[in-house]
């Protein structure tokens, strides 16, 4: 029964990442946030008039509190680096957002391409796994060795 589980359930290993908030979201956005979300479920479990318009009001407070909110941050920020360019753009760099990181995982675009050329005909003929597996990495040989045994790993 495991080994039936194993093969049409596989073991999936999921990884979560924080997700960095905003700096300038505070305990009023958070209030603000949490009374849109009563006056939304307000509405959803009786959908009246009335209800739809106490939810569109209370969203219409919210953008402008977020809107103020930020604004206000940024103009603030923007007066504490006191016209000094270095202390701004460290300031810019430090919004959550996208992140420039320096690691890699050392394999280029061709490696991955040909990993992905291996991988994707396993899909369209699951019944013939291990020889189609084999005869894809024979002709594949050019690829480097890690690629190689990260498929076979996948692939066992």
């Amino acid at each position: 029964m495991t080994d039936l589980l194993d093969q049409h359930c596989p073991v999936v290993y999921v990884s979560h990442r924080t997700r960095l908030t905003t700096p300038w979201f505070d305990t009023d956005c958070s209030a603000a946030q949490t009374h849109v979300r009563a006056a939304e479920r307000r509405f959803r479990c009786r959908r009246t008039a009335v209800n739809k318009c106490t939810w569109r009001d209370k969203l219409g407070v919210l953008r402008v509190l977020w809107e103020k909110k930020n604004n206000s941050y940024w103009r603030r920020e923007i007066a504490a680096s006191s016209g000094n360019s270095k202390i701004l753009w460290q300031t810019f760099n430090s919004v959550p957002g996208d992140v420039n990181t320096s690691e890699t995982s050392g394999l280029s675009a061709d490696e991955f391409a040909t990993f992905f050329n291996i991988k994707l005909p396993l899909f369209a003929h699951p019944l013939n796994l291990h020889h189609s597996t084999t005869s894809l990495i024979s002709r594949h040989r050019h690829s480097t060795n890690g690629l190689l045994s990260l498929l076979t790993r996948w692939t066992s």
